[in-house]
Protein backbone atom coordinates (compact mmCIF):
# COMPACT_ATOMS: atom_id res chain seq x y z
CA UNK A 1 0.00 0.00 0.00
CA UNK A 2 1.26 3.53 -0.68
CA UNK A 3 2.70 5.75 2.03
CA UNK A 4 0.95 8.81 3.37
CA UNK A 5 2.60 11.72 1.48
CA UNK A 6 2.66 13.94 4.57
CA UNK A 7 4.14 11.61 7.19
CA UNK A 8 5.43 8.76 5.10
CA UNK A 9 3.64 6.37 7.45
CA UNK A 10 2.39 3.22 5.81
CA UNK A 11 -1.26 2.59 5.38
CA UNK A 12 -2.76 -0.13 7.63
CA UNK A 13 -1.01 -3.43 7.26
CA UNK A 14 -1.82 -6.99 8.34
CA UNK A 15 -1.57 -7.62 12.08
CA UNK A 16 1.62 -8.63 13.83
CA UNK A 17 0.15 -12.11 14.31
CA UNK A 18 -0.40 -12.55 10.57
CA UNK A 19 3.07 -11.19 9.77
CA UNK A 20 4.64 -13.42 12.40
CA UNK A 21 2.82 -16.44 11.01
CA UNK A 22 4.10 -15.74 7.50
CA UNK A 23 7.65 -15.20 8.74
CA UNK A 24 7.51 -18.29 10.92
CA UNK A 25 6.36 -20.39 7.97
CA UNK A 26 9.12 -19.00 5.77
CA UNK A 27 11.68 -19.42 8.53
CA UNK A 28 10.55 -23.00 9.12
CA UNK A 29 11.19 -23.80 5.47
CA UNK A 30 14.52 -22.01 5.78
CA UNK A 31 15.46 -24.07 8.83
CA UNK A 32 14.39 -27.29 7.16
CA UNK A 33 16.57 -26.54 4.16
CA UNK A 34 19.21 -25.51 6.68
CA UNK A 35 19.00 -28.98 8.19
CA UNK A 36 19.40 -30.52 4.74
CA UNK A 37 22.40 -28.24 4.29
CA UNK A 38 23.92 -29.40 7.58
CA UNK A 39 23.04 -33.01 6.81
CA UNK A 40 24.77 -32.62 3.45
CA UNK A 41 27.81 -31.23 5.28
CA UNK A 42 27.76 -34.18 7.69
CA UNK A 43 27.46 -36.59 4.76
CA UNK A 44 30.21 -34.97 2.71
CA UNK A 45 32.65 -33.84 5.41
CA UNK A 46 31.73 -35.75 8.57
CA UNK A 47 32.82 -34.52 12.02
CA UNK A 48 36.42 -33.92 10.94
CA UNK A 49 39.23 -31.38 10.89
CA UNK A 50 37.94 -30.17 7.52
CA UNK A 51 34.50 -29.52 9.02
CA UNK A 52 35.96 -27.56 11.92
CA UNK A 53 38.09 -25.46 9.57
CA UNK A 54 35.10 -24.80 7.30
CA UNK A 55 32.87 -23.86 10.26
CA UNK A 56 35.44 -21.47 11.75
CA UNK A 57 36.11 -19.75 8.41
CA UNK A 58 32.43 -19.57 7.46
CA UNK A 59 31.49 -17.85 10.73
CA UNK A 60 34.18 -15.18 10.45
CA UNK A 61 32.66 -12.93 7.72
CA UNK A 62 29.40 -12.69 9.63
CA UNK A 63 31.24 -11.90 12.85
CA UNK A 64 33.35 -9.16 11.23
CA UNK A 65 30.28 -7.69 9.55
CA UNK A 66 28.41 -7.60 12.86
CA UNK A 67 31.34 -5.81 14.45
CA UNK A 68 31.72 -3.18 11.73
CA UNK A 69 28.19 -2.57 10.50
CA UNK A 70 25.75 -5.25 11.63
CA UNK A 71 24.82 -3.43 14.81
CA UNK A 72 24.08 -0.20 12.95
CA UNK A 73 21.93 -2.00 10.40
CA UNK A 74 20.06 -4.43 12.63
CA UNK A 75 19.61 -2.34 15.79
CA UNK A 76 19.98 1.30 14.72
CA UNK A 77 18.88 1.75 11.11
CA UNK A 78 15.21 0.86 11.48
CA UNK A 79 14.43 3.07 14.54
CA UNK A 80 16.29 6.04 13.01
CA UNK A 81 14.67 5.49 9.59
CA UNK A 82 11.20 5.44 11.16
CA UNK A 83 12.00 8.51 13.28
CA UNK A 84 13.15 10.38 10.13
CA UNK A 85 9.96 9.36 8.35
CA UNK A 86 7.85 10.49 11.31
CA UNK A 87 9.59 13.89 11.72
CA UNK A 88 10.84 14.89 8.24
CA UNK A 89 8.86 12.76 5.79
CA UNK A 90 9.51 9.99 3.28
CA UNK A 91 12.13 11.80 1.17
CA UNK A 92 14.40 12.42 4.16
CA UNK A 93 14.09 8.78 5.24
CA UNK A 94 14.99 7.58 1.73
CA UNK A 95 17.99 9.93 1.60
CA UNK A 96 19.22 8.50 4.90
CA UNK A 97 18.90 4.94 3.58
CA UNK A 98 20.79 5.82 0.37
CA UNK A 99 23.56 7.49 2.33
CA UNK A 100 24.03 4.55 4.69
CA UNK A 101 24.04 2.05 1.84
CA UNK A 102 26.63 4.06 -0.10
CA UNK A 103 28.92 4.35 2.90
CA UNK A 104 28.52 0.64 3.58
CA UNK A 105 29.52 -0.27 0.04
CA UNK A 106 32.73 1.72 0.30
CA UNK A 107 33.78 0.70 3.80
CA UNK A 108 32.79 -2.97 3.71
CA UNK A 109 34.35 -3.39 0.27
CA UNK A 110 37.66 -2.05 1.59
CA UNK A 111 37.50 -4.28 4.68
CA UNK A 112 36.77 -7.35 2.54
CA UNK A 113 39.95 -6.71 0.54
CA UNK A 114 42.03 -6.21 3.69
CA UNK A 115 40.57 -9.32 5.32
CA UNK A 116 41.55 -11.38 2.27
CA UNK A 117 45.12 -10.09 2.43
CA UNK A 118 45.47 -10.60 6.19
CA UNK A 119 43.51 -13.88 6.38
CA UNK A 120 46.04 -15.64 8.72
CA UNK A 121 45.75 -12.86 11.28
CA UNK A 122 41.93 -12.88 11.12
CA UNK A 123 41.72 -16.67 11.53
CA UNK A 124 44.12 -16.44 14.48
CA UNK A 125 41.35 -14.71 16.48
CA UNK A 126 39.42 -18.01 16.44
CA UNK A 127 42.29 -20.47 16.87
CA UNK A 128 44.68 -18.73 19.28
CA UNK A 129 44.40 -21.46 21.92
CA UNK A 130 45.39 -24.18 19.44
CA UNK A 131 47.62 -22.49 16.87
CA UNK A 132 50.61 -24.68 17.66
CA UNK A 133 48.54 -27.73 18.39
CA UNK A 134 46.67 -28.12 15.14
CA UNK A 135 48.30 -26.36 12.15
CA UNK A 136 46.34 -28.42 9.61
CA UNK A 137 42.99 -27.09 10.80
CA UNK A 138 44.34 -23.54 10.90
CA UNK A 139 45.70 -23.81 7.35
CA UNK A 140 42.40 -25.10 6.00
CA UNK A 141 40.50 -22.29 7.76
CA UNK A 142 42.79 -19.68 6.17
CA UNK A 143 42.25 -21.24 2.74
CA UNK A 144 38.47 -21.06 3.08
CA UNK A 145 38.44 -17.59 4.57
CA UNK A 146 40.28 -16.09 1.60
CA UNK A 147 37.21 -17.04 -0.47
CA UNK A 148 34.68 -16.10 2.22
CA UNK A 149 35.95 -12.56 3.01
CA UNK A 150 33.97 -10.99 0.12
CA UNK A 151 30.80 -12.13 1.89
CA UNK A 152 31.27 -9.08 4.13
CA UNK A 153 30.06 -6.81 1.35
CA UNK A 154 26.96 -8.86 0.62
CA UNK A 155 26.07 -9.22 4.29
CA UNK A 156 26.06 -5.41 4.44
CA UNK A 157 23.91 -4.93 1.35
CA UNK A 158 21.51 -7.71 2.28
CA UNK A 159 21.20 -6.60 5.90
CA UNK A 160 20.34 -3.04 4.97
CA UNK A 161 17.80 -4.13 2.37
CA UNK A 162 16.18 -6.47 4.90
CA UNK A 163 15.87 -3.67 7.47
CA UNK A 164 14.46 -1.33 4.84
CA UNK A 165 11.84 -3.89 3.83
CA UNK A 166 10.98 -4.54 7.49
CA UNK A 167 10.47 -0.81 8.05
CA UNK A 168 7.73 -1.00 5.39
CA UNK A 169 6.35 -4.20 6.97
CA UNK A 170 7.62 -6.32 4.10
CA UNK A 171 8.87 -9.30 6.13
CA UNK A 172 8.53 -12.27 3.82
CA UNK A 173 11.39 -11.94 1.31
CA UNK A 174 14.09 -11.25 3.89
CA UNK A 175 13.01 -14.51 5.53
CA UNK A 176 12.98 -16.39 2.21
CA UNK A 177 16.51 -15.32 1.25
CA UNK A 178 18.26 -17.94 3.43
CA UNK A 179 16.31 -20.70 1.64
CA UNK A 180 18.06 -19.89 -1.62
CA UNK A 181 21.35 -19.68 0.25
CA UNK A 182 20.81 -23.16 1.67
CA UNK A 183 19.89 -24.67 -1.70
CA UNK A 184 23.09 -23.40 -3.31
CA UNK A 185 25.26 -24.65 -0.44
CA UNK A 186 23.51 -28.04 -0.52
CA UNK A 187 24.48 -28.39 -4.17
CA UNK A 188 28.06 -27.42 -3.27
CA UNK A 189 28.18 -29.98 -0.45
CA UNK A 190 26.90 -32.87 -2.54
CA UNK A 191 29.27 -31.95 -5.34
CA UNK A 192 32.29 -31.89 -3.03
CA UNK A 193 32.86 -35.67 -2.59
CA UNK A 194 32.37 -36.23 -6.32
CA UNK A 195 35.14 -33.78 -7.13
CA UNK A 196 37.35 -34.70 -4.15
CA UNK A 197 37.93 -38.23 -5.44
CA UNK A 198 39.57 -36.93 -8.63
CA UNK A 199 40.76 -33.38 -7.87
CA UNK A 200 40.89 -32.43 -4.14
CA UNK A 201 42.04 -28.85 -4.80
CA UNK A 202 39.21 -28.19 -7.23
CA UNK A 203 36.77 -29.71 -4.73
CA UNK A 204 37.91 -27.28 -2.03
CA UNK A 205 37.51 -24.31 -4.40
CA UNK A 206 34.07 -25.59 -5.47
CA UNK A 207 32.98 -25.71 -1.81
CA UNK A 208 34.36 -22.25 -1.01
CA UNK A 209 32.84 -20.57 -4.08
CA UNK A 210 29.49 -22.31 -3.64
CA UNK A 211 29.22 -21.15 -0.04
CA UNK A 212 29.91 -17.54 -1.05
CA UNK A 213 27.38 -17.65 -3.90
CA UNK A 214 24.80 -18.71 -1.34
CA UNK A 215 25.35 -15.46 0.57
CA UNK A 216 25.01 -13.49 -2.68
CA UNK A 217 21.67 -15.20 -3.33
CA UNK A 218 20.38 -14.12 0.10
CA UNK A 219 20.82 -10.50 -0.96
CA UNK A 220 19.72 -10.86 -4.59
CA UNK A 221 16.26 -12.35 -3.93
CA UNK A 222 15.22 -9.24 -1.96
CA UNK A 223 15.68 -6.85 -4.89
CA UNK A 224 12.24 -7.42 -6.55
CA UNK A 225 10.43 -6.69 -3.25
CA UNK A 226 12.50 -3.54 -2.82
CA UNK A 227 11.70 -2.37 -6.35
CA UNK A 228 7.98 -2.62 -5.57
CA UNK A 229 8.44 -0.05 -2.81
CA UNK A 230 9.71 2.39 -5.47
CA UNK A 231 12.44 3.77 -3.24
CA UNK A 232 14.78 5.84 -5.45
CA UNK A 233 18.44 4.79 -5.35
CA UNK A 234 21.46 6.97 -5.94
CA UNK A 235 25.04 6.76 -4.73
CA UNK A 236 25.82 9.54 -2.25
CA UNK A 237 28.22 10.14 0.61
CA UNK A 238 26.82 12.71 3.05
CA UNK A 239 29.00 12.55 6.13
CA UNK A 240 27.23 15.50 7.81
CA UNK A 241 23.73 14.08 7.54
CA UNK A 242 22.06 14.57 10.98
CA UNK A 243 20.44 11.14 10.72
CA UNK A 244 23.86 9.60 10.12
CA UNK A 245 25.23 11.38 13.17
CA UNK A 246 22.31 10.04 15.22
CA UNK A 247 23.06 6.55 13.90
CA UNK A 248 26.72 6.82 14.85
CA UNK A 249 25.79 8.03 18.32
CA UNK A 250 23.54 5.03 18.82
CA UNK A 251 26.02 2.73 17.12
CA UNK A 252 28.73 3.15 19.75
CA UNK A 253 27.00 1.03 22.43
CA UNK A 254 25.86 -1.42 19.74
CA UNK A 255 29.44 -1.79 18.51
CA UNK A 256 30.61 -2.47 22.06
CA UNK A 257 27.84 -5.08 22.40
CA UNK A 258 28.87 -6.79 19.16
CA UNK A 259 32.58 -6.60 20.00
CA UNK A 260 32.09 -8.16 23.42
CA UNK A 261 29.93 -10.93 21.93
CA UNK A 262 32.51 -11.59 19.21
CA UNK A 263 35.18 -11.96 21.87
CA UNK A 264 32.93 -14.45 23.64
CA UNK A 265 32.37 -16.33 20.36
CA UNK A 266 36.12 -16.41 19.72
CA UNK A 267 36.78 -17.83 23.17
CA UNK A 268 33.94 -20.31 22.66
CA UNK A 269 35.47 -21.60 19.41
CA UNK A 270 38.98 -21.60 20.83
CA UNK A 271 37.95 -23.54 23.95
CA UNK A 272 35.98 -26.05 21.85
CA UNK A 273 39.00 -26.55 19.59
CA UNK A 274 41.29 -26.90 22.59
CA UNK A 275 39.12 -29.67 24.06
CA UNK A 276 39.06 -31.64 20.82
CA UNK A 277 40.01 -30.97 17.21
CA UNK A 278 36.40 -31.67 16.20
CA UNK A 279 34.95 -29.40 18.90
CA UNK A 280 33.78 -26.54 16.62
CA UNK A 281 32.16 -29.03 14.23
CA UNK A 282 30.35 -30.77 17.10
CA UNK A 283 29.03 -27.46 18.41
CA UNK A 284 27.95 -26.42 14.89
CA UNK A 285 25.88 -29.59 14.43
CA UNK A 286 24.19 -29.12 17.82
CA UNK A 287 23.70 -25.39 17.16
CA UNK A 288 21.44 -26.09 14.19
CA UNK A 289 18.80 -27.77 16.38
CA UNK A 290 19.33 -25.40 19.28
CA UNK A 291 18.64 -22.43 17.00
CA UNK A 292 15.64 -23.98 15.20
CA UNK A 293 12.87 -22.87 17.62
CA UNK A 294 14.60 -19.56 18.24
CA UNK A 295 14.85 -18.81 14.53
CA UNK A 296 11.34 -19.95 13.62
CA UNK A 297 9.48 -18.36 16.52
CA UNK A 298 11.53 -15.82 18.46
CA UNK A 299 13.29 -14.13 15.54
CA UNK A 300 10.10 -13.87 13.49
CA UNK A 301 8.18 -12.43 16.42
CA UNK A 302 10.88 -9.97 17.49
CA UNK A 303 11.39 -8.82 13.89
CA UNK A 304 7.71 -7.91 13.52
CA UNK A 305 7.50 -6.34 16.98
CA UNK A 306 10.74 -4.40 16.48
CA UNK A 307 9.02 -2.36 13.77
CA UNK A 308 5.94 -1.85 15.96
CA UNK A 309 7.95 -0.88 19.06
CA UNK A 310 10.20 1.48 17.10
CA UNK A 311 7.19 3.19 15.53
CA UNK A 312 5.44 3.45 18.91
CA UNK A 313 8.52 5.01 20.47
CA UNK A 314 8.93 7.45 17.58
CA UNK A 315 5.28 8.50 18.01
CA UNK A 316 5.54 8.69 21.82
CA UNK A 317 2.88 5.98 22.32
CA UNK A 318 3.99 4.45 25.64
CA UNK A 319 0.93 2.21 26.07
CA UNK A 320 1.42 0.57 22.67
CA UNK A 321 5.10 0.09 23.45
CA UNK A 322 4.35 -1.67 26.76
CA UNK A 323 1.68 -3.83 25.14
CA UNK A 324 4.12 -5.02 22.46
CA UNK A 325 6.81 -5.79 25.04
CA UNK A 326 4.38 -7.82 27.10
CA UNK A 327 3.14 -9.66 24.02
CA UNK A 328 6.69 -10.43 22.90
CA UNK A 329 7.79 -11.94 26.20
CA UNK A 330 4.53 -13.85 26.67
CA UNK A 331 4.56 -15.38 23.20
CA UNK A 332 8.27 -16.16 23.21
CA UNK A 333 7.96 -18.15 26.44
CA UNK A 334 4.77 -19.86 25.30
CA UNK A 335 6.51 -21.34 22.26
CA UNK A 336 10.14 -21.63 23.30
CA UNK A 337 9.75 -23.50 26.61
CA UNK A 338 7.93 -26.55 25.16
CA UNK A 339 10.14 -26.64 22.09
CA UNK A 340 13.27 -26.51 24.25
CA UNK A 341 12.02 -29.42 26.38
CA UNK A 342 10.99 -31.38 23.29
CA UNK A 343 14.47 -30.97 21.82
CA UNK A 344 16.02 -32.03 25.12
CA UNK A 345 13.92 -35.21 25.24
CA UNK A 346 14.56 -36.01 21.57
CA UNK A 347 18.19 -34.88 21.44
CA UNK A 348 19.54 -38.26 20.37
CA UNK A 349 17.04 -38.87 17.55
CA UNK A 350 17.65 -35.31 16.33
CA UNK A 351 21.40 -35.88 16.28
CA UNK A 352 20.72 -39.26 14.68
CA UNK A 353 19.37 -37.48 11.62
CA UNK A 354 23.00 -36.69 10.77
CA UNK A 355 23.93 -40.39 10.91
CA UNK A 356 25.01 -40.99 7.33
CA UNK A 357 28.19 -41.03 5.30
CA UNK A 358 31.14 -39.84 7.39
CA UNK A 359 29.01 -39.09 10.47
CA UNK A 360 29.35 -41.97 12.96
CA UNK A 361 27.25 -43.17 15.91
CA UNK A 362 29.87 -41.81 18.33
CA UNK A 363 29.40 -38.42 16.69
CA UNK A 364 25.64 -38.74 17.24
CA UNK A 365 26.13 -39.34 20.97
CA UNK A 366 28.36 -36.34 21.61
CA UNK A 367 26.19 -33.99 19.51
CA UNK A 368 23.09 -35.21 21.38
CA UNK A 369 24.74 -34.62 24.76
CA UNK A 370 25.74 -31.07 23.83
CA UNK A 371 22.29 -30.35 22.38
CA UNK A 372 20.50 -31.60 25.48
CA UNK A 373 22.57 -29.36 27.72
CA UNK A 374 22.10 -26.36 25.42
CA UNK A 375 18.32 -26.58 25.67
CA UNK A 376 18.56 -25.31 29.26
CA UNK A 377 19.74 -21.97 27.88
CA UNK A 378 17.15 -21.55 25.13
CA UNK A 379 14.26 -19.77 26.98
CA UNK A 380 16.69 -17.38 28.70
CA UNK A 381 18.56 -16.73 25.46
CA UNK A 382 15.40 -16.06 23.42
CA UNK A 383 13.89 -13.63 25.94
CA UNK A 384 17.20 -11.84 26.45
CA UNK A 385 17.63 -11.31 22.71
CA UNK A 386 14.08 -9.93 22.58
CA UNK A 387 14.98 -7.41 25.29
CA UNK A 388 17.91 -6.32 23.11
CA UNK A 389 15.35 -5.47 20.42
CA UNK A 390 13.27 -3.61 23.01
CA UNK A 391 16.14 -1.38 24.10
CA UNK A 392 17.15 -0.87 20.46
CA UNK A 393 13.65 0.35 19.65
CA UNK A 394 13.94 2.79 22.56
CA UNK A 395 17.21 4.05 21.05
CA UNK A 396 18.84 3.64 24.46
CA UNK A 397 21.33 0.80 24.81
CA UNK A 398 23.86 2.25 27.25
CA UNK A 399 22.73 0.44 30.39
CA UNK A 400 22.01 -2.71 28.41
CA UNK A 401 25.58 -2.76 27.09
CA UNK A 402 27.09 -2.22 30.54
CA UNK A 403 25.10 -5.10 32.02
CA UNK A 404 25.76 -7.30 29.01
CA UNK A 405 29.52 -6.70 29.16
CA UNK A 406 29.62 -7.73 32.83
CA UNK A 407 27.63 -10.86 32.02
CA UNK A 408 29.98 -11.79 29.18
CA UNK A 409 32.99 -11.60 31.49
CA UNK A 410 31.25 -14.13 33.71
CA UNK A 411 30.36 -16.24 30.66
CA UNK A 412 33.99 -16.45 29.51
CA UNK A 413 35.09 -17.42 33.02
CA UNK A 414 32.42 -20.14 33.08
CA UNK A 415 33.65 -21.47 29.71
CA UNK A 416 37.07 -22.06 31.21
CA UNK A 417 35.84 -23.26 34.60
CA UNK A 418 33.01 -25.61 33.55
CA UNK A 419 34.98 -27.24 30.72
CA UNK A 420 37.94 -27.82 33.02
CA UNK A 421 40.13 -25.50 30.97
CA UNK A 422 41.26 -23.56 34.05
CA UNK A 423 42.68 -26.73 35.58
CA UNK A 424 40.71 -26.32 38.83
CA UNK A 425 38.79 -29.59 38.34
CA UNK A 426 38.37 -32.21 35.58
CA UNK A 427 35.46 -30.29 34.08
CA UNK A 428 32.59 -31.27 31.80
CA UNK A 429 34.46 -30.96 28.50
CA UNK A 430 32.28 -29.67 25.66
CA UNK A 431 29.19 -29.89 27.88
CA UNK A 432 30.56 -27.01 29.95
CA UNK A 433 30.09 -24.60 27.06
CA UNK A 434 26.28 -24.81 26.77
CA UNK A 435 25.92 -24.94 30.56
CA UNK A 436 27.89 -21.70 30.80
CA UNK A 437 25.53 -20.16 28.22
CA UNK A 438 22.50 -21.17 30.31
CA UNK A 439 23.83 -19.66 33.53
CA UNK A 440 25.02 -16.44 31.89
CA UNK A 441 21.81 -15.78 29.95
CA UNK A 442 19.60 -16.54 32.96
CA UNK A 443 21.42 -13.92 35.04
CA UNK A 444 21.49 -11.40 32.17
CA UNK A 445 17.75 -11.80 31.55
CA UNK A 446 16.92 -11.22 35.21
CA UNK A 447 19.09 -8.11 35.36
CA UNK A 448 17.64 -6.55 32.19
CA UNK A 449 14.03 -7.21 33.20
CA UNK A 450 14.68 -5.19 36.34
CA UNK A 451 16.35 -2.43 34.32
CA UNK A 452 13.43 -2.32 31.89
CA UNK A 453 10.91 -2.12 34.74
CA UNK A 454 12.76 0.86 36.22
CA UNK A 455 12.92 2.54 32.80
CA UNK A 456 9.34 2.23 31.51
CA UNK A 457 7.38 1.11 34.56
CA UNK A 458 4.80 -1.66 34.66
CA UNK A 459 4.64 -3.91 31.58
CA UNK A 460 2.85 -6.96 32.99
CA UNK A 461 5.90 -8.71 34.42
CA UNK A 462 3.97 -10.34 37.26
CA UNK A 463 1.46 -11.81 34.82
CA UNK A 464 4.28 -13.03 32.59
CA UNK A 465 5.91 -14.86 35.51
CA UNK A 466 2.61 -16.45 36.61
CA UNK A 467 1.88 -17.63 33.08
CA UNK A 468 5.43 -18.98 32.79
CA UNK A 469 4.73 -21.26 35.76
CA UNK A 470 1.62 -22.59 34.02
CA UNK A 471 3.50 -22.97 30.72
CA UNK A 472 6.28 -24.88 32.46
CA UNK A 473 3.79 -27.16 34.24
CA UNK A 474 2.00 -27.92 30.96
CA UNK A 475 5.34 -28.61 29.27
CA UNK A 476 6.59 -31.01 31.95
CA UNK A 477 3.32 -32.95 31.93
CA UNK A 478 3.37 -33.17 28.12
CA UNK A 479 6.98 -34.40 28.05
CA UNK A 480 6.68 -36.83 30.98
CA UNK A 481 5.83 -39.91 28.90
CA UNK A 482 8.46 -39.47 26.17
CA UNK A 483 11.05 -38.58 28.81
CA UNK A 484 10.26 -41.73 30.80
CA UNK A 485 10.53 -43.86 27.67
CA UNK A 486 13.84 -42.19 26.87
CA UNK A 487 15.18 -43.20 30.25
CA UNK A 488 14.09 -46.80 29.49
CA UNK A 489 15.86 -46.68 26.12
CA UNK A 490 12.64 -46.96 24.08
CA UNK A 491 12.93 -43.46 22.61
CA UNK A 492 16.33 -42.51 21.29
CA UNK A 493 17.98 -45.64 22.63
CA UNK A 494 20.69 -47.49 20.75
CA UNK A 495 21.84 -46.83 17.21
CA UNK A 496 18.62 -45.67 15.57
CA UNK A 497 19.89 -44.66 12.16
CA UNK A 498 18.46 -41.98 9.91
CA UNK A 499 14.97 -43.41 9.24
CA UNK A 500 14.14 -44.44 12.82
CA UNK A 501 15.50 -41.15 14.12
CA UNK A 502 13.15 -39.28 11.79
CA UNK A 503 10.18 -41.43 12.89
CA UNK A 504 10.98 -40.77 16.56
CA UNK A 505 11.36 -37.04 16.04
CA UNK A 506 8.09 -36.64 14.12
CA UNK A 507 6.00 -39.02 16.22
CA UNK A 508 7.10 -38.13 19.72
CA UNK A 509 7.63 -34.47 18.89
CA UNK A 510 4.06 -34.15 17.62
CA UNK A 511 2.72 -35.94 20.71
CA UNK A 512 4.57 -33.58 23.06
CA UNK A 513 3.24 -30.49 21.29
CA UNK A 514 -0.36 -31.77 21.11
CA UNK A 515 -0.34 -32.68 24.80
CA UNK A 516 1.23 -29.32 25.61
CA UNK A 517 -1.56 -27.49 23.78
CA UNK A 518 -4.22 -29.50 25.64
CA UNK A 519 -2.64 -28.91 29.04
CA UNK A 520 -2.35 -25.19 28.26
CA UNK A 521 -6.06 -25.12 27.51
CA UNK A 522 -6.70 -26.91 30.78
CA UNK A 523 -4.56 -24.40 32.69
CA UNK A 524 -6.18 -21.48 30.80
CA UNK A 525 -2.92 -20.08 29.43
CA UNK A 526 -3.94 -16.84 27.60
CA UNK A 527 -1.81 -17.54 24.51
CA UNK A 528 -4.04 -20.48 23.56
CA UNK A 529 -6.69 -18.03 22.38
CA UNK A 530 -4.02 -16.16 20.41
CA UNK A 531 -2.91 -19.39 18.74
CA UNK A 532 -6.50 -20.21 17.78
CA UNK A 533 -6.91 -16.78 16.18
CA UNK A 534 -3.53 -17.05 14.50
CA UNK A 535 -4.35 -20.31 12.75
CA UNK A 536 -7.73 -18.89 11.85
CA UNK A 537 -6.02 -15.99 10.07
CA UNK A 538 -3.58 -18.32 8.32
CA UNK A 539 -6.47 -20.25 6.82
CA UNK A 540 -8.63 -17.10 6.41
CA UNK A 541 -11.18 -18.20 8.96
CA UNK A 542 -10.35 -15.75 11.74
CA UNK A 543 -11.74 -12.28 12.33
Amino acid sequence: MPDNPQTGRSAPQPTVSRSTAQMSAATLVSRLTGFVRTWAMAFALGNTLLTSAYSVANNLPNQIFELLAGGIISAVFLPVYLAEREKRGTSAAHAYANNLLSIGLVLLGAVAVLATIFAPQVVFTQTFLSQKMDPETVGLAIFFFRFFAIQLLFYGIGGLLSSLLNAHREFLWPMLGPIFNNIIVIIAMFGFPLLASSNPTLAMIWLAVGTTLGVVATFAVQIPALRRLQIPWRFQLRWRDPALKESLRLALPVTIFVLVNLVVASVFNAVALQITSTGPATMAYAWLWYQLPYGVIAVSLSTALFTEMSEANAAGDASKLRANIQMGLHTTLFFIIPLAVAILVLAQPLAGLYHAGEFTHDDVLIVAAVLGMWCLALPFFACYRFLYRVFSSLRDLKVFIIVDSCGRVLQVFLYGFLTGGLGLWPGLGLLGLPLADAIAHALLLLAMLLVLFRKIGHFGLKGILLDTVRILAATLLAAALPFSLTRLGIVGGGELGLVLSLVNVIGWGALILVLYYLFCRLFKVPEVATINRLFGRIFHRGP
